[in-house]
């Protein structure tokens, strides 16, 4: 309500007011009377321009809600038509917009990381046709600290021996050499190789030399030595293109350091392959193997675990590809939602909007009150005008 007139300046017939100290303020109900051109009428006109700043103020504000209310509709229109393009969606509006917004305020920042909703959209668009297919995962064992251990322990032995002929000993090739032929002459005969004659008893000692003992130890070498070559890694991987292309960068990384790892690995079989070797080549004479580097086979088992993993995320996808493209769909879409619901929080539009509604509200309540009172005024003005005419 107005409550006082502080100052009037240079208009009708006020040249210089001032409020006065004693003034009595305005009330709910105030009469104006006075002789004619006292400043009734001037009073009337000043009200009557309270009222017209009044509908500018509110004309103002009504501007600024406009241009608010516009930039919040800009805002979601741009980003609807976003999810529209990107992601096939139709129809989805800025009203849809408005109703998702809402929706992810409980769910915490719906915001993907570049790769993540690049990944997103890809299988968005991924058709029925084109959907990832199930890829074998890798399931070689590798094992060499097992086979090290044996080798230490049998390159140490050696066979009990009785009988034995020096010049074999001191000739591990010719040694090697004879007990291969030995077999070709289980009667005394001539020698297949030079000719000469071949008595009984040259067979027993050359026999005797080669003992039962010995023939299990070469025998034991012979079998480690077979079971190591088996060991050796050679292990394909599927090729990249296979996977969804959403697990291929993925995949490549996971898959770089297995070639080389596999290399030492295969260096270090052959490593003992070459040592058993030479150990059945020398099978009297105990030996000991190099060392083998560490976690050679635990290393590979992690490379092929992490790829696995990556596996049977492509698997995974396959087998529940219209559910997985689904949830892609969502999280892609509630991103966008979180860019346009992030863009007008950061902007306050919404809020300033909200506060200028409310004096829009405010000055739409003081104007009606001062509507009233200015009728009210002017009809009492018109009355004591009226009664001085009559008198």
């Amino acid at each position: 309500m107005l409550n006082a007139i502080e100052k009037i300046k240079k208009l009708g017939t006020y040249r210089d007011y001032i409020k006065s100290a004693d003034f009595n303020e305005f009330s709910i109900k105030n009469l104006i009377y006075g002789w004619n051109y006292s400043g009734k009428t001037t009073l009337s006109r000043i009200f009557s321009s309270l009222e017209n700043k009044l509908l500018l103020v509110k004309s103002e504000l009504n501007r600024k809600i406009t241009e608010y209310s516009n930039l919040i509709q800009e805002t979601k229109t741009s980003v609807a038509e976003k999810i529209r393009q990107r992601l096939k969606i139709y129809p989805y509006t800025a009203f849809h917009i408005g109703n998702d917004i809402p929706g992810i305020k409980s769910l915490g920042s719906q915001l993907l990381a570049e790769k993540e909703l690049s990944d997103a959209i890809e299988l968005v668009l991924t058709s029925d046709s084109k959907k990832p297919t199930e890829v074998p995962k890798i399931t070689a064992i590798p094992s060499i600290n097992a086979l090290y251990k044996e080798t230490i322990e049998v390159m140490a032995a050696t066979p009990t021996l009785s009988n034995t002929i020096k010049h074999l000993e001191d000739n591990p090739e010719l040694e090697s050499w004879i007990e291969d032929g030995l077999h070709l002459h289980p009667e005394p005969g001539s020698c297949e190789f030079c000719g000469n004659e071949i008595n009984e008893q040259r067979l027993n000692i050359l026999r005797s030399h080669f003992s039962k003992d010995f023939a299990a130890h070469k025998a034991k070498v012979r079998e480690l030595l077979d079971r190591i070559k088996t060991a050796e890694l050679k292990i394909e991987i599927p090729k990249s293109i296979e996977l969804n292309a959403q697990f291929r960068e993925a995949y490549d990384l996971a898959c770089l350091p297995l070639p080389k790892q596999i290399e030492k690995f295969n260096q270090s079989i052959q490593k003992l392959i070459l040592e058993i070797t030479g150990k059945l080549e020398n099978s009297r004479k105990s030996m000991k193997p190099s060392p083998v580097e560490a976690n050679l086979a635990e290393d590979v088992v992690k490379i092929i675990e992490s790829i696995n993993t990556i596996i049977a995320e492509n698997n995974q996808l396959a087998l529940n590809f219209v559910s997985e493209r689904k949830a892609a769909l969502q999280k892609a879409k509630y991103h966008f939602v979180q860019e346009a619901a992030n863009t007008l929080e950061s902007n306050k539009w919404a809020t300033k909007k909200t506060l200028l509604e409310k004096r829009v509200t405010k000055l739409d309540s003081f104007s009606s009150k001062l509507k009233y009172e200015i009728s009210r005024l002017q009809a009492q003005i018109s009355q004591a005008q009226q009664g001085r005419g009559e008198c």
